[in-house]
């Protein structure tokens, strides 16, 4: 049997990363009724800073020096094999396997080969884990999009209309156009969807991070007053 399912975005710190590695170990036991464990074996892999980390062991992935204070992804992969006791090692009666994926970009899912019981119950853990790190971001994506793009456009817009200015209505177009599909980049930036911390210091935010809510607000509030005053100006 195999099942691919989806999993929600998470914030994981390093702690959360160990454990669930050897959790996800852990739930390759027992083996299917009959048969004996003959061999688990998997990586753990991220990119951070443009370098590919892959390792076997959890110890050393999480000390690597190659590893940022934030991993851009995170990937899991485990397999294990089961053969009936006494029997050569050749001769595999069963296997289970796991891809585990966390990126920004694709999502956050895991694919599972295996027992109908072990799927289900891999499923289920996988739902607990993920489910008590929820990470939720999109309501301040879309605001920050929103706010910096829409809001000057309808600004520059509305007072273009009231001064006759053509250039200047063709320029909130442009803008709000432009702006949509560079803020909604620069959004991801600020507040990725899966948040992967090796060190806490990664949580450790820029200044205009820390202060986007007032800049948000900031900008909102002119592009408001620009389009009340547009009304009173003299045309």
């Amino acid at each position: 049997m195999e099942l691919r399912h989806p999993l929600p975005n998470v914030e994981f710190s390093k702690d959360d990363i160990e454990r669930l590695w050897k959790e996800l170990i852990e739930k390759f036991e027992p083996p299917p009724p009959g048969l004996e464990k003959r061999s688990v074996s998997g990586t753990i892999a991220a990119e951070s800073r443009g370098e590919r980390v892959e390792e076997t062991d959890i110890e050393r992935f999480l000390h690597s020096e190659l590893l940022a204070d934030v991993l851009d992804d995170l990937t899991v992969h485990l397999h294990a094999d089961y053969g009936a006791p006494g029997e050569r090692f050749e001769r595999l009666a069963n296997s289970r396997r796991l891809l585990l994926s966390i990126d920004d970009f694709l999502g956050v899912d895991v694919r599972l080969t295996g027992d109908k019981e072990w799927i289900l119950g891999m499923k289920a853990f996988l739902d607990s884990f993920f489910g008590k790190r929820i990470r939720r971001v999109l309501s301040l994506r879309i605001t920050m999009v929103l706010v910096l793009s829409v809001a000057p456009a309808a600004a520059f817009f509305s007072a273009g209309s009231r001064i006759n200015s053509d250039p200047l209505e063709i320029f909130s177009i442009f803008w709000a156009n432009g702006a949509i599909i560079g803020f909604s980049l620069l959004s991801g930036k600020w507040y990725p969807k899966s948040l992967l911390v090796i060190d806490e210091r990664g949580l450790r935010k820029p200044w205009y991070v820390e202060w986007a809510k007032v800049i948000l607000g900031s900008v909102l509030l002119t592009a408001i007053s620009t389009i009340v005053l547009s009304f009173f100006w003299p045309s």
